[in-house]
């Protein structure tokens, strides 16, 4: 090693062969650190890339259920059609369902439910409002969380079941379509993991949050 740099003080020549050596090795290690790099991050944005995108995408459809808001829930399951009404104001919640030309009410006030009969209010159970399709399927947070968890395929946005059930092992999935204040849900699926006989199940649900003047 003495020898070399006692060469390159000697000798000009030598001493720009062994600076140019240097410098092609640097530039060549460089490149190989450079590429192996940019696989790296390859592979990380194919693993993380679509996902991120994904969820900052739909991140605008996410309902906000912080504020007052009327909700309308039109469920179409096999040959049925239940419509539900949510008119939530200041911690109370009025919700009607209509179901075979009849129209119920009911009354959620001081973490209690209650069904309107004529001027009085009886306490009832969300199995009792909720008794054709179970409420979670109306849940706002747990359609939120479901919108969290979508992905991208053939234009729409679905989730897979085996990402809300652990335990599913199939390519199954539910459908959601997006638009202005309204999304279309297909729970088909979903619900026929415990319904067989279900052929399909629908959701439209529209929402929208309450003016000052249409506060009471």
């Amino acid at each position: 090693m003495n020898d070399m740099f006692e060469r390159m003080k000697e000798d000009k020549r030598y001493n720009a062969v062994v600076r140019l050596s240097f410098c092609s090795l640097f530039v060549i290690a460089a490149l190989v650190y450079i590429f192996i790099n940019s696989l790296e991050n390859k592979a990380l944005i194919e693993k993380y890339g679509n996902l991120l995108y994904e969820k900052m995408g739909v991140e605008k459809f996410l309902i906000d259920d912080s504020v007052d808001s009327i909700y309308k829930y039109t469920v179409k399951l096999n040959d049925k059609e239940i419509i539900y009404v949510r008119d939530v104001d200041s911690g109370v919640e009025k919700i009607t369902k209509k179901y075979d030309d009849v129209e119920y009410s009911y009354v959620y006030l001081n973490k209690t439910y209650y069904t309107s009969e004529g001027d009085n209010l009886v306490k009832t159970t969300l199995n009792d409002i909720y008794d054709i399709l179970p409420y979670r399927y109306f849940n706002v947070e747990v359609i939120n969380s479901y919108i969290e968890m979508v992905k991208e395929l053939d234009s729409n946005y679905i989730v897979y079941l085996k990402d809300i059930i652990p335990s599913y092992e199939g390519e199954e999935y539910i459908t959601f379509k997006f638009e202005d204040e309204k999304m279309n849900i297909d729970y088909t699926n979903l619900l026929k993991i415990d319904q067989e006989n279900v052929e399909n199940c629908t959701m439209i649900l529209e929402y929208s949050g309450k003016d000052e003047d249409e506060r009471e």
